[in-house]
Order: C-alpha cells, then sequence, then structure tokens
C-alpha cells in the first residue's frame, strides 16, 4: 500500500466543499434570480458528500454502496453542467442526462450483485460522467460570451471536458480487460483525484459566482436608473396636475372677474401656488417613506405648528385623533389630509375671528377615516364664495382631497363651520 496523507486530514476536502455548497446556496437566497448558483451548491454539496462517503466505506463493501455513489457522481456533474449552462444562456439535454443515469444503473447492478467486478464499475460510472459532461460540449463550442468571466467559463469547461473524453477513450480501452485495483480510498492516488475535484470545484465556483455578482450589480444599477426616472416622472406628472390645474384655476377666476382683483385676491392666489409647490415637493421627496405609525404622531407637527400661533390669537384649541390606523394610510394621503388641515386652520385664523377650534382625525363605525376642522366663527355663505378669496383655497382643498379618491364636505353658518374629509378604507 502506497504512502498516503492522514485520513483525518483528506476528510477535510469533501467537509470544506459542503461547507462550499452552504456558502453558493445562502448566495442563492439573497439574489433569487441566480438559478446558475443554485445548481452549482447542489454539485458541491453533492460532491462533497460522494467523496465523504467513499473515504469512509470499506474497501470490500465497495459493491453495496456502487449503486448510491454512482448515482451521485453523475448527479454532481448534471448539476455542474446545468449550472454552467444556465450562466451561459442554455440548457442540459434532460433526456439524455436521464437514460444514462438508467443505463449506469442497470450495468452497476449488474456488476456489483451478479459479477462483483470493481474495474467495470468504476468504467462505467466514468463513461456516464464523461457523456453528462460533453454532451453540452457542441453547443458551447458554437458560443461567443459577452463576458470576460463567462469566456473563462467557458475555456475551463472546454479543458476539462476535453480530460473527460480522453479520460473515457481510456476506459474504453480497459472495459473488458481491466485488471487493476481500484481500491484506492485508502492511498495517495485517491487524495490526489480529491485535490484535483477540489481545485476545479473553486474554478468553477469562483467563476460563476463572479459572472454572477457582475450581473446582479448590472441589475442593480438598471433598477436605480429606472427609479430615477420613475421619480422624474411622477414630479412631472405632479407638477402637471397640481400647479397646472391651479394656474387654469386662477386664469378662469381672473378672466370671469367682472372688476379689478385687490391685492389680497392676487396673494392668496399666490400662496395656492407656493403651497401646491410645497406639496409636489413633499410628495417627491417622500417617496417610498413610511407613513407615521399612528395618527397621534400624524397630528403632532400639525399641532405644534399651529397651537402656538391660536394661543396668541386667544383661540382655544382641541385637537382629537384615533390612537391607531385601522389601515394605514399612504405617504400621499397623510401630505394630503395634512395640507388640508393647514389651509382649513389658515383659514379660520384670517377670516373667522373664532374662539375656539377643533381638530379631529378618528374612524366611523362604518370604517371610513374622517378629518374634521371645526370652528365657532362667523361662517360663511358658501354661495358667494366665488367672488371671494377665501373660494380659491376652498376649490383647492377639495381638489386635493379629490386625488386620493376622498370626499370634502364644508357646512357653515354663524357659530359654527365644518369642514370635513371622508375616506374609505
Amino acid at each position: 500500500m502506497d504512502n498516503y496523507p492522514n485520513h483525518q486530514f483528506i476528510l477535510l476536502i469533501p467537509i470544506f466543499l459542503i461547507g462550499l455548497s452552504l456558502i453558493t446556496t445562502f448566495f442563492w437566497t439573497k439574489q433569487r434570480q441566480c438559478l446558475s448558483v443554485l445548481w452549482l451548491g447542489f454539485a458541491l454539496f453533492s460532491a462533497g458528500s460522494v467523496l465523504l462517503t467513499q473515504s469512509l466505506i470499506i474497501p470490500t463493501h465497495f459493491h453495496q454502496w456502487s449503486m448510491l455513489l454512482g448515482f451521485m457522481y453523475v448527479f454532481t456533474f448534471i448539476a455542474l453542467v446545468q449550472s454552467i449552462s444556465l450562466r451561459l444562456k442554455r440548457q442540459i439535454s434532460w433526456t439524455l442526462c436521464l437514460f444514462t443515469l438508467v443505463l449506469m444503473e442497470v450495468g452497476l447492478f449488474y456488476y456489483s450483485f451478479m459479477e462483483n467486478n470493481l474495474d467495470r464499475r468504476v468504467v462505467l460510472v466514468g463513461l456516464a460522467t464523461a457523456l453528462v459532461f460533453s454532451h453540452q460540449l457542441p453547443t458551447i463550442l458554437k458560443l461567443k460570451p459577452q463576458h470576460p468571466i463567462d469566456q473563462w467559463l467557458r475555456l475551463t469547461f472546454i479543458m476539462v471536458c476535453t480530460l473527460m473524453i480522453t479520460k473515457a477513450i481510456l476506459n474504453l480501452k480497459f472495459l473488458f480487460n481491466a485488471n487493476f485495483d481500484h481500491y484506492f480510498t485508502h492511498n495517495s492516488s485517491w487524495f490526489i483525484l480529491q485535490f484535483f475535484v477540489l481545485m476545479f470545484s473553486i474554478i468553477f465556483s469562483a467563476l460563476i459566482i463572479a459572472s454572477n455578482v457582475k450581473d446582479v450589480f448590472k441589475v442593480q444599477q438598471l433598477e436605480i436608473e429606472n427609479t430615477k426616472l420613475q421619480e422624474r416622472l411622477h414630479l412631472s406628472q405632479d407638477m402637471h396636475n397640481t400647479l397646472g390645474h391651479s394656474l387654469a384655476q386662477s386664469m378662469n377666476i381672473i378672466s370671469n372677474s367682472k372688476k379689478n382683483l385687490n391685492n389680497q385676491q392676487i396673494l392668496s392666489m399666490l400662496k395656492i401656488f407656493r403651497d401646491d409647490l410645497r406639496q409636489v415637493i413633499d410628495s417627491s421627496s417622500s417617496l417610498g417613506a413610511t407613513p407615521p405609525s399612528t395618527p397621534i404622531l400624524w397630528g403632532a407637527p400639525l399641532r405644534h405648528r399651529f397651537s402656538q400661533i391660536l394661543d396668541e390669537l386667544g383661540i382655544h384649541s382641541e385637537w382629537i385623533f384615533a390612537a391607531e390606523w385601522l389601515t394605514p394610510p399612504t405617504q400621499l394621503e397623510c401630505l394630503t389630509l395634512q395640507r388640508v388641515a393647514e389651509e382649513a386652520l389658515n383659514n379660520i385664523i384670517k377670516h373667522s375671528h373664532a374662539t375656539h377650534v377643533i381638530v379631529k382625525l378618528y374612524f366611523s363605525a362604518s370604517q371610513h377615516l374622517i378629518l374634521e376642522i371645526e370652528d365657532n366663527g362667523i361662517g360663511f355663505d358658501i354661495d358667494i364664495l366665488k367672488v371671494t378669496n377665501i373660494s380659491v383655497g376652498l376649490n383647492n382643498m377639495r381638489l386635493r382631497t379629490e386625488k386620493i379618491q376622498a370626499q370634502m364636505n364644508i357646512n357653515s353658518q354663524s357659530g359654527k363651520t365644518l369642514i370635513s374629509v371622508i375616506k374609505s378604507i
């Protein structure tokens, strides 16, 4: 028996291959589109398992394990070829692979349990693996990969395939007259074979993973560019829908006015343009942002902004918000409700002469989200709003609520004005 490395040291190679398979599989779980990496993980795990099993088998019991080991050997190469093929945008022939497996298993059964001929079992497995590995050679020879890494993968595949075909030819020569000892699981030849398996496994793993990583970065870059384009389109559409409508509405008011507008009316229109622009900027900058987790957090900035102003004017304010969302609103819905409340509160401060304001955000029994702003001011006549500077602001509020498919109602009389926004959830 030849001198050979320590048996425990030999076991490190299959254990390393199994560990490498777990790493590649973990990589696949992060990038599910990389199927070639998943098949590489199958190949590495199968290679490590078959080497580990064969290292632990007693040579005299090899015939009992030959069918299982033969299947694992061939499956290893099927998985590896499938991994390389997928990476190069091709598919293996499953019909050929299954046919090869069946023929090999029949041959292994015969030579294991009928003749107990180890030499011919080894030759059969070698021929089967060579056939599985080389059947993709004509297709891959015709390929011209665009990727430099894929080109190296293709060249490595051709080199390994050439070696396996050469070995298969030599196997055919010894198929019926071989008379050499294949109990090499306890000599230096077994270590050399494992070393070559390890070396080519690492090469193929490095090339397949590197090429997939490069593609992942390319896909991520395209996704970033697409996101930027979507944001530009969203901004353009928002500018058109919001500012465009306000401009058209203001032009219509000016053209239909029977007398010149005063400075206060013009200033009110300009403020609406400013608020619309602010809404567009807030909406665009908050794309993908998370809405406030509770109605209380939604109302906190609004309350902080207006409480001091209302107190200075001697207006008592109440702020009533639901504790939790029944259905969390979108960021745009949160912004719209906030802008409507701001507009209503600004009008109260400017025109109502109120002494008491109530702001409520709650859910009705019919599962509607309701925003209410109520004051005890002098009120106004809704029918004559069209000729006042408040009309533009209220119409703009109505436009915003329509964008989120909500309904705005206004009820006003001396001593009580109630503006409510009702949104189905």
